[in-house]
């Protein structure tokens, strides 16, 4: 089923119940909701966040979306994220503190993430798959591309 574009309206009006999920409240699928309280909107500092912040300032990233990077790189370690649009060194370097010794196996993508006009190209390759979900933010969408997840959406707000 293809969504239709939100207009700003209707992004205002979905806004309390999307603001409600993204803290993974609502959410019935045991994965998401880990995914969600685990990763998205994980409340806890990490050791490196105030060099990510400092790389994300220098770059002008957004330290949201270099924080959330670095918890996916965790979740996932890099060689399975592929990152479409821009990439900074803030990125790279939140995909690289992640996990510093990524494994050189040819291993399948589980995780794309979208940043910027990257996040309709994203959310164009859920739409064309059968299955997997995605975690769609104002400043990325996360498409986690598993076999055994069902075809869903979630709108969330980044912390």
């Amino acid at each position: 089923m293809r969504l239709p574009r939100m207009t700003p309206l209707i992004r205002g009006v979905r806004a309390p119940r999307r603001a409600a999920r993204s803290r993974g409240f609502g959410i019935h699928s045991p994965f998401a909701f880990r995914f969600v309280r685990e990763v998205l909107s994980q409340p806890y500092a990490y050791y490196c966040y105030d060099r990510l912040d400092k790389a994300a300032k220098d770059d002008g990233s957004s330290p949201a979306v270099v924080r959330t990077l670095f918890r996916l790189s965790l979740w996932f370690r890099p060689g399975r994220i592929k990152i479409v649009g821009k990439t900074t060194e803030a990125i790279r370097l939140a995909m690289i503190i992640g996990n510093p010794v990524a494994s050189g196996e040819d291993v399948p993508q589980e995780c794309i993430a979208g940043l910027g006009d990257g996040r309709e190209t994203v959310a164009g390759m859920w739409r064309q798959s059968s299955h997997g979900m995605l975690f769609s933010a104002k400043e990325m969408a996360i498409f986690v591309a598993l076999p055994h997840l069902p075809h869903q959406r979630f709108d969330i707000f980044l912390s």
